[in-house]
């Protein structure tokens, strides 16, 4: 949580910020947001009403926000207007930030290549096609319809 807060303080958002127009100050600054829902991405706490919660519970939320709680239509505006369309440069920005603090090394790169079998796999499915020709094919005179080759 503090390192979320430190890296947020010193990182580059002239792209996030350069988001929101003129013309009056937002309620809560978009640093403090963006510290709120990187943090809350890292705890695996995706839901925006979720969050608002523990902003009002939970006492690691409320430190970072600094025991402003914003609604959770707050905090999904925040992320579909201003963060959606400059998370590259925000992730960028925090990614220079780990190198240049010797945190992160960019000298290797690792590829996660993990398989892992769907509930819902075209043998699990039933096609209408597939069941005609089973029925025709139990169907069939002279055919052991439990042997699928024919006997000797």
């Amino acid at each position: 949580m503090r390192v979320v807060s430190s890296l947020v303080d010193h990182m580059d958002l002239d792209a996030l910020l350069s988001s929101y127009d003129g013309g009056g100050a937002s309620r809560y600054h978009p640093r403090l947001l963006l510290k709120v829902m990187l943090y809350a991405y890292l705890d695996g706490v995706r839901s925006s009403r979720r969050i608002a919660k523990a902003l009002r519970e939970n006492v690691h939320y409320m430190w970072l926000s600094d025991r402003q709680h914003p609604d959770f239509r707050t905090l999904n505006r925040f992320r579909t207007s201003h963060l959606k369309p400059t998370i590259e440069e925000v992730f960028v920005s925090l990614t220079a930030l780990l190198v240049e603090a010797g945190r992160v090394t960019l000298s290797e790169t690792f590829v996660d290549g993990t398989k892992i079998e769907a509930q819902a796999n075209r043998y699990r499915f039933v096609w209408g096609k597939g069941v005609k020709t089973q029925k025709a094919r139990r169907e069939t005179p002279g055919r052991d319809s439990l042997c699928p080759v024919p006997p000797l």
